[in-house]
Parts: structure tokens; sequence; C-alpha cells
């Protein structure tokens, strides 16, 4: 029993725990590049309906989300939406949200970038930026860390059979 433990069940989560992780680099990496190609996309002008720094308790701390909202007219029709960037993650920490916030004060006019496809998919900051970057390196950081930590708990656990 033990040595299944020990060479099957253990090696099985912490090869999961490090494939979720590649999964949400890679995943994040896919919405880059969808960013990137954003900068190819028509545009059209729009205006800041809405923009807050919204604080709350996250599970340790405070946690801040920068709330903004916008609308656009593309292909003459009328659109509102809240995407700023395509990103997995709102920025918690308060300089990003801060930022954010009193980039797209209301009433802001703003270049709203859309798909042609589907002009109710849109957002506001194309290519790379620096909130993007900061989820991967935080990510990257956090996915070390996991590894470091669970292969050491698993020499722990192999120590102690």
């Amino acid at each position: 029993m033990i040595d299944t433990i020990r060479n099957t069940v253990i090696p099985l989560f912490m090869a999961a725990f490090v494939l979720f992780y590649i999964w949400l680099v890679i995943r994040e990496v896919v919405r880059f590049i969808k960013g990137i190609q954003a900068k190819s996309w028509p545009t059209a002008s729009g205006k800041i309906v809405n923009s807050n720094l919204v604080e709350r308790w996250g599970s340790e701390d405070m946690e801040y989300e920068a709330e903004i909202k916008y609308s656009y007219t593309a292909l003459n029709k009328e659109y509102k939406s809240n995407n700023l960037y395509f990103g997995l993650l709102s920025p918690t920490s308060k300089w990003p949200a801060k930022y954010l916030v009193k980039k797209y004060k209301k009433p802001t006019n703003i270049k709203v970038y859309y798909n042609p496809k589907s002009p109710s998919e849109s957002i506001l900051i194309v290519g790379l930026n620096i909130i993007q970057i900061h989820t991967i390196i935080i990510l990257l950081i956090h996915g070390l860390f996991a590894a470091y930590f669970s292969l050491a708990l698993y020499g722990l656990f192999l120590e102690k059979i």
C-alpha cells in the first residue's frame, strides 16, 4: 500500500499539479497572442461609462479590482463591454488596478478595438501589456515554488518510509 502511494499516487498528484500550472501559462500566452492580433482589428470610438476602484477582502488581505465599463458603436450597432485586455486574471494588486482606473476615467473618449467577425468582442489594451507580464511572472513564481515545495515534501515523505 505504501509503495503504491509512494510510486504512483504522489508522483501523479505532483505531475497533475505541474501540468495545471503549465496549462495556466500556455493559456495566458495564447491570450497574449490574441491581444497582439487585436492590433489589426478595426477600431471604434467609445466612451467610458463607469470607472471605479473596487476594494474587498480576499483570502488573506485587501484585493483591488478596476471596474471599468465602456460603450462603443461598431457596424451601426451600440455595444457595452468591460473587457480591457485579453488576460487570465484581473489584477488584485493595488497599483495595476489604480493605474487602470486613472487611465480610463469617466467620461473619457477611448479607442475600442473590436473583432470584425464578432463586434461584441472588444478590448481597449492591445498587444503585450504590463499587467499581462505581471500575471505571467506571478504564475511562474507560484508554479516554481509549488513544484519545489512539492518535491521537498515528497523527499521528506520518502525518507520517513
